[in-house]
């Protein structure tokens, strides 16, 4: 909490909203991250930099929900990676823009919505 206090003072100082703050803070603090990524080693342990640092930044520009909504494109994308290597692409575009739509929608519709519509599309986010 007294990150978000500090972030949220820094940004009145400078001018700008503090959500626009901690997107700053996250895109500058990816150039660092990009290139410690060249010193590892192995491939994998860049993949797991990678995604470890891409939910750490995503955490400081955005908020902690949204490293839930990360997590499941991600794995997808890896996992896509390790069975079906030729068509990793498209399954990921695939599903990352499913997961996408999906999340929208959901954020989209009324609350007064019976559960009959909320089940099948939270079976759909979760899947995708």
């Amino acid at each position: 909490m007294a990150m978000a206090m500090a972030m949220a003072d820094v940004a009145s100082v400078i001018g700008v909203s503090p959500a626009v703050f901690q997107f700053l803070v996250a895109f500058i603090g990816s150039i660092p991250c990009s290139l410690l990524w060249r010193f590892i080693p192995s491939p994998s342990l860049r993949h797991c930099y990678a995604a470890l640092s891409g939910c750490y930044l995503s955490y400081l520009a955005f908020s902690p929900l949204s490293v839930i909504h990360f997590i499941p494109p991600m794995l997808l994308g890896y996992g896509s990676m390790a069975y079906a290597r030729q068509y990793c692409g498209l399954f990921t575009f695939v599903a990352a823009f499913s997961f996408l739509i999906a999340w929208y929608v959901s954020l989209s519709l009324p609350l007064s919505l019976s559960p009959s519509v909320y089940i099948p599309l939270n079976i759909f986010f979760f899947l995708s």
